[in-house]
């Protein structure tokens, strides 16, 4: 392949990673403020410090992997050529 189509499919990887990053950001985000809508609306009372710290670990492991795959994408951008 040429320098062009070698750019493009770089720019697809990174592009991939990324799109990666911003739906594991999404997925942590959504998924545990839902869990705590329905605990809160079937259940009637508010969440316990432990359940509290556990959403908040949940939240904080999405952000790590997704920080991880940004990364991944930042690496694989900088392999362009001129």
């Amino acid at each position: 392949m040429g320098k062009a189509a070698d750019n493009e499919a770089i720019k697809l990887r990174a592009s991939y990673s990324n799109n990666l990053a911003v739906g594991v950001t999404a997925a942590g985000i959504i998924a545990p403020y839902l869990l705590l809508v329905q605990k809160i609306m079937t259940e009637g009372k508010h969440v316990s410090l432990t359940e509290g710290v556990g959403l908040a670990f949940a939240v904080f492991v999405a952000f790590a992997i997704s920080w991880k795959f940004k990364r991944r994408a930042q690496d694989i951008i900088a392999a362009l050529q001129d």
